[in-house]
């Protein structure tokens, strides 16, 4: 047990290491991607299904951006007036079209707005998100240098513990490690060549249009850039109660999309090993700490030892998810970062069951009502 323990202290005393390592190495290689005087006319096309509460806020911050040539395309409806909100807040801007939306997937109503929209660069935006003046000019600038879809930027429009551990994630994947996972919420930019690529979007899917639409970017093989100064607040999960009900509704429908996708999977095997990394992680603790109280009825006097692995298991795992803390710090310059290592142990454990959870009710239907008209699995 000694030598265990010491094995998992060296190791993730290596991990600290590791991860302050590439937090300064991040650092130093920060590129500021050069002001370009290309702006080339857009379409943002927002799609809004009950959202009269923030439509207005997206419609006010787009009035402010500093760019020349754009329009919005807003497709909205609902039963609490999201229409007329977005009607009155437009005001009769010639920048903006309103049209109405039914009961349709999200991805159709994008679709549609593809179909309207003018101009050859196509954004994606959701209405729940707060843009930033620069937002757009930042985002259309990886085209302009030969990306073939750029994403933006997100920050949570609350600041609670849940938000900013899943911050935190979203730093070290999008700024440290170069991730270029879509995430509808962060904003997606690309030609209409682009588009035209991947064909027309899934509308069967529940809740996991991004993912989706990232699936069939990279079966296309396109140039996916991350532009990380195209800023904008998002509306996110701010209680712990909200996380798991829309964590757990993701990784269910998740869990089916790479069910569909088997195929693709089986072909990328390394994709399919980050798809499937932390799923498989979390069935391995559930059944360590199923198999663990089973042995300590079997041997009462192992009773001590057994939970002394348990701890060990909890504390490595604890150690490492910590380091991100101390990678975030290093890489912002902020300390206030390297104590937020508690949320980020807690949120793991927190999504470890959810996941298990999805796993074990996948074949349910559709698992929480959520915002915009979805069909289930």
């Amino acid at each position: 047990m000694k030598w265990l323990l010491i094995a998992i202290l060296v190791h993730s005393m290596l991990e600290w290491i590791r991860s302050l390592r590439r937090g300064f190495a991040a650092r130093r290689n920060i590129i500021e991607l050069e002001t370009s005087a290309h702006k080339s006319p857009v379409s943002i096309i927002v799609p809004a299904w009950r959202e009269r509460g923030m439509i207005e806020q997206c419609i006010r911050a787009l009035k402010g951006l500093d760019y020349s040539n754009w329009e919005a395309i807003i497709l909205a409806g609902g039963p609490d007036g999201t229409y007329e909100a977005a009607q009155q807040a437009v005001n009769g801007d010639p920048h903006f079209r309103v049209l109405t939306r039914g009961p349709e997937p999200k991805n159709e109503a994008l679709m549609r707005g593809v179909q309207v929209a003018q101009f050859d660069t196509l954004v994606f935006l959701d209405a729940d998100c707060i843009v930033e003046p620069e937002w757009l000019a930042e985002l259309v600038k990886p085209l302009a240098g030969g990306a073939d879809v750029s994403l933006g930027e997100r920050y949570p429009l609350q600041e609670t513990w849940v938000t900013l551990a899943e911050q935190m994630i979203n730093m070290q994947a999008y700024h440290i490690l170069g991730s270029t996972s879509v995430q509808g919420d962060r904003s997606i930019a690309m030609k209409r060549s682009v588009f035209a690529l991947i064909g027309n979007l899934p509308v069967h899917t529940y809740a996991r249009e991004d993912w989706d639409l990232g699936l069939l970017l990279k079966k296309a093989g396109v140039k996916i850039a991350f532009a990380k100064k195209a800023r904008l607040r998002a509306s996110r999960p701010s209680t712990l109660g909200e996380y798991m009900k829309n964590d757990l509704r993701w990784r269910r429908t998740h869990l089916a999309g790479l069910w569909e996708h088997r195929s693709f999977l089986v072909k990328n095997p390394r994709y399919a090993a980050s798809q499937l990394y932390f799923y498989l992680l979390s069935l391995a603790l559930l059944v360590a700490f199923i198999i663990i109280p089973f042995l300590v009825y079997l041997r009462p006097d192992l009773r001590l030892f057994m939970i002394q692995i348990w701890l060990l298991i909890v504390l490595w795992l604890s150690a490492r998810r910590a380091a991100l803390g101390g990678e975030i710090a290093v890489y912002t310059g902020r300390l206030k970062w390297l104590f937020k290592g508690w949320a980020l142990i807690t949120l793991m454990f927190i999504s470890m069951m959810i996941s298990n959870l999805a796993v074990v009710s996948l074949g349910e239907k559709a698992p929480f009502d959520y915002k915009g008209p979805r069909q289930p699995l």
